[in-house]
């Protein structure tokens, strides 16, 4: 079934078919004293894996039900084991418990499960929100800054400062394109004329020291 798209029904026929099985076996051998209702308990653990809160509550009952029809049908003499001639009520009591505790704990892990994914869905809606937000926003001054008539740049102090962005006019008014500047780290101290570059440097320098942003020209 589930070859063929029908997921959903690939699921509860395993399921069901294996409770089948492993019920077949406890009737046939020892009843709940048998180790073979371990499988039972396998069984509603991957009904929460496969089907979850649904499946963990409808196989829960379903195992409950068995229990209790096994202490009937070994009061009738229909199930006799090996351990004992006497039927007590202890054994299904603690079987019953230990079947619903399991269903419990498992439906409470599962909705703890379920609400974390909703939380962490939440939270990825909203980071994509931020990062839209802020993508626009950089559109929106990338373009501002684009077609205003002067030349907007980011970059480090020093004459080793990186230089991050430079906008298109750089290339009319000194003829090397933003990808030269950015990638050429060294252009615009090249560029500077000899005779004023020490003191350019000196200049931003000192201003960085005091605490100000340098003003050259």
């Amino acid at each position: 079934f589930g070859y063929f798209g029908y997921l959903n029904v690939a699921r509860w026929l395993s399921l069901f078919t294996t409770l089948g099985v492993i019920s077949s076996l406890v009737y046939k051998n020892n009843g709940i004293r048998d180790p073979a209702i371990l499988g039972l308990v396998v069984v509603l653990i991957a009904a929460g894996l496969l089907a979850g809160r649904k499946g963990t509550i409808i196989v829960g009952t379903a195992i409950l039900a068995e229990v209790i029809l096994f202490g009937f049908l070994e009061s009738q003499g229909y199930i006799t084991n090996k351990f004992s001639q006497f039927n007590y009520f202890a054994d299904y009591f603690s079987t019953s418990l230990c079947i619903v505790l399991v269903t419990v704990f498992q439906w409470l892990v599962i909705a703890r499960l379920n609400e974390n994914i909703k939380t962490a869905e939440q939270e990825i809606a909203e980071r994509e929100l931020v990062e839209t937000q802020l993508r626009d926003a950089e559109n929106r001054y990338r373009n501002l800054v684009e077609q205003i008539p002067a030349v907007v740049y980011i970059s480090e102090p020093g004459a080793a400062g990186i230089w991050h962005y430079v906008s298109p006019q750089i290339e009319a008014m000194t003829g090397f394109t933003p990808e030269e500047w950015t990638g050429n780290q060294n252009l615009w101290y090249r560029l500077i004329h000899p005779e004023d570059r020490e003191k350019t440097v000196q200049a931003e320098s000192t201003a960085l020291s005091e605490g100000h942003m340098p003003r050259t020209e």
